[in-house]
């Protein structure tokens, strides 16, 4: 008898155990930010920092070892990196980053480093996955690949996967883009005569 009432308390105690659990991760569930974000190329996400604590710098870095920007709150200095110069926004006040311009190679794991004030070290991580979107047209079965209105930004590698039920492939091939001009006409201010 006392063996029965064991297993029943086992499973009241299970029970009140799982429903506090699934209270506790839907009442979380609003608290902890998505740390996922999805992007086009030639458009532009915006990381944003999970926590409100103040910093003394900050550094973005993205897969680890690519340092995007520097920051030092207390003189104001923005060190970006010359490949994300033209492309980026920092919010000096909350840390977050704007990357602009997107391009495939920019998927991967973003990281946001501060310094608080009392000389912690707190880090942040984001997955970035950047997506085609217009522009770009399949044919011949999904089998081709076109660029439509070709920008510089559209180089870089690609790959194509392929598989069915008994085995797959990945193929990959590097896009390199040469720029060339039929017609130039420039125009020289130094002597006032243009030039043909």
């Amino acid at each position: 008898m006392s063996y029965r009432w064991i297993l029943r308390m086992d499973s009241l105690h299970i029970c009140y155990l799982y429903l506090l659990a699934v209270i506790g991760f839907c009442y979380g569930a609003g608290v902890l930010p998505d740390r996922s974000l999805v992007g086009v190329i030639g458009g532009s996400v915006t990381f944003n920092r999970a926590s409100a604590q103040p910093f003394t710098t900050l550094q973005w870095k993205v897969n680890g070892t690519t340092i995007i920007l520097n920051y030092i709150s207390s003189t104001g200095t923005l060190k970006p990196e010359d490949g994300y110069r033209d492309r980026i926004n920092l919010d000096r006040s909350s840390g977050s980053l704007e990357l602009m311009n997107l391009v495939l190679t920019d998927s991967g794991q973003y990281t946001v480093t501060i310094l608080t004030p009392e000389a912690v070290s707190v880090a942040e991580k984001t997955k970035l996955e950047v997506y085609v979107s217009d522009g770009v047209q399949f044919g011949d079965g999904n089998s081709t690949l076109t660029i439509v209105s070709v920008t510089r930004y559209d180089k870089g590698p690609f790959s194509c996967s392929v598989s069915n039920p008994v085995s797959s492939d990945i193929n990959r091939q590097n896009l390199t883009l040469t720029i060339s001009c039929e017609s130039l006409t420039c125009m020289s201010r130094v002597f006032g005569v243009p030039l043909n």
